[in-house]
């Protein structure tokens, strides 16, 4: 492929007498690239610290950053857009050119997407409010004693229902994150599914005392990678430019300092 060989070429041009060649091949790379991906168009739900929309209207986190150093190092044009999860992944795989910001990889998920490359690690907690002493749990069951909440559509919320919860006596599902930090809050739900981390940010967004909130229980079963990645119907070349690109934000340093200004690291 020319961008794999334009690839390899640019990595062995680093004496000073090779400058033009350099420019000529990146040149050859991004005008290639551009004749099969007029534009990336990264998608994600409203998730802080990843993706959210700032009291400016501007999109900001920790992957808008990413997309934009991988769109910059890339020379692809982009846009990063804010979707319901559901829809973000019937566009990925529908529309090429399309990125999900934070996919988690599971095996159901696998074969229908191109994975670009990890972007963080994720647990999956059972969340209360400190207040709540009287919930001990041991294991999965005994929350079933409690009424939990989690997003329609979220894996989450499928694990938990392959587990034998159920929404008519111990289970609610809502449509959008935001919604189970509310119900838990208002002491609406027991407990709620989610990453702490990610929830403490979620909370104090949303002008609610992240302290207050506890982790009762991991679940081992839910910790997975977030990665990001593409339907089938993206073109391999375009994949295969946003995963090296992706290595390459991760091996001069780019990545983890992102992490590490969103609190990540």
């Amino acid at each position: 492929m020319m961008i794999t060989s334009s690839l390899r070429l640019i990595s062995k041009l680093q004496s000073p007498c090779s400058h033009l060649a350099y420019f000529f091949c990146l040149s050859a790379l991004f005008s290639s690239a551009g004749a099969f991906a007029q534009e990336i168009r990264f998608v994600g739900e409203d998730t802080i610290p990843l993706l959210y929309e700032n009291e400016k209207k501007l999109k900001v986190g920790a992957m808008v950053e990413l997309a934009q150093a991988l769109s910059a190092y890339t020379g692809l044009k982009s846009k990063i857009e804010i979707l319901p999860w559901a829809r973000a992944y019937e566009t990925a795989l529908t529309e090429p050119n399309v990125v999900l910001l934070s996919a988690l990889k599971t095996p159901l998920r696998e074969p229908e997407l191109r994975w670009i490359g990890k972007v963080l690690e994720a647990e999956a907690n059972l969340i209360g409010l400190t207040t709540r002493t009287d919930i001990k749990i041991n294991n999965l069951d005994d929350a079933k004693d409690y009424i939990v909440a989690s997003v329609r559509g979220y894996g989450s919320a499928r694990y938990l229902l392959r587990q034998g919860f159920s929404e008519k006596y111990n289970l609610i599902l809502t449509s959008h994150q935001s919604q189970i930090w509310r119900l838990l809050f208002s002491k609406r739900v027991d407990l709620v599914v989610a990453n702490l981390k990610f929830g403490q940010y979620e909370a104090e967004h949303l002008e609610l005392d992240p302290a207050m909130m506890h982790s009762k229980f991991q679940i081992l079963e839910l910790k997975n990678e977030l990665h990001f990645a593409a339907g089938r119907v993206m073109p391999e070349e375009t994949a295969e430019l946003l995963q090296q690109g992706l290595t390459a934000l991760k091996q001069n340093g780019s990545y983890e300092a992102i992490l590490k200004k969103w609190g990540l690291r």
